[in-house]
């Protein structure tokens, strides 16, 4: 009976180890598989579809965006595809003032109401806004129009060949405002800016500032985003790390299997299934982190105090804007609140229980405390 036991034991640990030994084996080969792809065939991909040699990407993100973004375009700003979201105001629900006033001339006619323009923080993928726009739009009764600007080079579908600074990002919310104002030059514009995209919005004054009635700006980083709690260590990090961290992101994919990945993603964005697929399809790709992570590194060297043009047009204006903080932020300090309220006495400033990544669990709060911000400007609004 102790032979038996023995040779049972033997079996049972032998069976065990060759089990442990494929499944070693499996992941190695998925991680060099994996490698193997994304730093060898993933750049001569990009090289033979630059000489058209082969076909555009497959996106597998399509039904999805089909479904869940329907207003979803993807078009050229300041020539660099971009991922733009556009809700339209809704004909049946909207003034037909517009429709009375466009008969001859409709494309030079303004919309009834302000636009709305959101630009958003960093990583700036459009579909991380998708729920706070459409809440936005629902609140508005569906009479105002919503754009969501994404940044270059932050989708799977608008990759670049050369990472972005974020000056060359504010450049192309600028060409995006541009052409909307050649369509209609006399357009009223509501700018609403998260993070970075505040500093964006705050950019544009000195040029749009007499079609702008109104900017928000939430959870904005608009200074010394490198002196912030989760700036100091985030600095280095970017700076000299963003290279590993792209290829460890890009490489989950092709490591873990899709379901696994899938559900840790749900776990730590709160189960918001369209920041799930956002990250999943747009995010943990090489090209788009190694860009959004380089424009963070440029964010936290380059954006320290507020240049002063900037603070002069936003001071000249300073009636038009609103701030709202987080109550607890690691990227923007509390004394960040009594600096704005120092340099903009003339301007709201709000605390609100909400996180910096609002659109991640406070979308649609958000979306009501923008709505009431708005309606200030454009008071004859339904509820």
């Amino acid at each position: 009976s102790c032979k038996t036991l023995l040779l049972t034991g033997a079996i049972g640990f032998g069976t065990m180890s060759i089990g442990w030994l494929l499944y070693a084996a499996s992941w190695w080969l998925l991680v060099v598989h994996g490698l193997w792809d994304l730093v060898v065939m993933s750049p001569v991909r990009r090289v033979l579809r630059a000489a058209g040699l082969l076909g555009p990407a497959p996106c597998h993100y399509s039904k999805y965006l089909q479904k869940q973004h329907p207003y979803m375009q993807h078009k050229r700003v300041g020539g660099l595809l971009t991922d733009v979201i556009h809700i339209p105001a809704d004909a049946t629900s909207a003034s037909d003032e517009a429709q009375q006033r466009g008969k001859r001339h409709p494309k030079r006619q303004p919309p009834p109401h302000p636009s709305v323009v959101i630009f958003p923080g960093n990583p700036g993928a459009a579909g991380f806004y998708t729920q706070y726009a459409r809440h936005l739009h629902e609140r508005s009764g569906r009479t105002v129009e919503v754009y969501v600007v994404g940044h270059a080079g932050h989708s799977a579908r608008s990759k670049l060949a050369r990472p972005h600074h974020y000056e060359a990002q504010i450049d192309h919310k600028r060409a995006f405002v541009r052409s909307l104002l050649q369509e209609q030059p006399h357009r009223q514009l509501v700018l609403i800016g998260h993070s970075i995209g505040a500093f964006m919005a705050l950019c544009l004054l000195g040029e749009f500032g007499a079609n702008v009635v109104q900017v928000q700006l939430l959870c904005p980083t608009v200074q010394h985003i490198g002196a912030s709690p989760q700036g100091r260590w985030m600095s280095p990090v970017l700076h000299y790390a963003r290279l590993p961290l792209s290829l460890l992101g890009a490489s989950l994919k092709h490591v873990l299997p899709h379901f696994v990945l899938k559900r840790l993603l749900r776990a730590h964005l709160r189960g918001e299934e369209h920041a799930v697929q956002t990250v999943y399809h747009d995010l943990l790709d090489f090209d788009v982190l190694r860009n959004a992570l380089y424009m963070g590194s440029t964010e936290m060297r380059g954006l320290k105090e507020m240049p002063a043009d900037v603070r002069k047009w936003a001071h000249s204006q300073q009636g038009k804007l609103v701030w709202c903080f987080a109550e607890t932020d690691s990227w923007v300090p509390t004394h960040h609140h009594d600096d704005i309220r120092e340099m903009f006495p003339g301007s709201q400033v709000h605390v609100k229980d909400v996180r910096h990544a609002f659109v991640i669990g406070n979308g649609e709060e958000m979306s009501q405390l923008s709505w009431e911000w708005i309606r200030r400007v454009d008071p004859g609004r339904g509820t």
